[in-house]
């Protein structure tokens, strides 16, 4: 009988042991797409050289605002809806006026740079180049240089399909290397 409950015991610990284990590996690393930081974490990017990145707040159906704001915007695309993301970029690098990675190098560049995306559960990556709302209410200007210790906020947008809307992402990749390190952020 005791050796009975010995190994009953021993089973039981053993399939709580595999769980405990396989919902780690299940969660990823922090910043994975499986496991995307919080809403308001503000997070050292990959190469980024000092920056820092926090998601502030979300407007998932922005397409109102955006449309409101310049009458050249246009709508979007049929079963598309416009998705504000307001963000914060901080500076704590060495070198002081430093461009966020990935913005052209020249003054007022509003839209974000190729390095930031948006990801949906179909897969589809957003982008600023293919997925542009046009003209953002309070748009962060990626052209402005930031001091050490300082941060700049403003919003971005994308239009995403509104199947996308309710998992979507916010995806900042490393460009420079062979193997690019991306880092997730929940949006919500």
């Amino acid at each position: 009988m005791v050796g009975r409950v010995k190994r009953a015991t021993t089973v039981v610990l053993f399939v709580f042991v595999l769980a405990v284990v396989a919902s780690a590996l299940a969660a990823g690393p922090k910043g994975s797409r499986v496991n995307p930081y919080r809403v308001r974490t503000f997070v050292r990017v990959p190469d980024g050289r000092g920056w820092k990145l926090r998601v502030n707040k979300a407007i998932p159906n922005a397409t109102r605002a955006v449309v409101r704001l310049n009458k050249f915007n246009a709508p979007p695309r049929a079963g598309d809806q416009y998705f504000i993301i307001n963000i914060s970029l901080g500076f704590a690098g060495n070198r002081a006026n430093t461009f966020f990675p990935g913005t052209p190098r020249r003054a007022n560049a509003p839209f974000p740079p190729t390095r930031l995306s948006a990801v949906g559960r179909s897969n589809i990556t957003y982008t600023s180049i293919t997925d542009s709302c046009g003209s953002v209410p309070h748009a962060l200007n990626f052209g402005w240089r930031v001091r050490s210790g300082e941060s700049v906020t403003g919003n971005i947008c994308f239009s995403v399909g509104k199947t996308d809307v309710r998992g979507l992402l916010l995806k900042y990749e490393d460009g420079l290397s062979l193997h690019p390190k991306a880092v997730f952020f929940k949006l919500r």
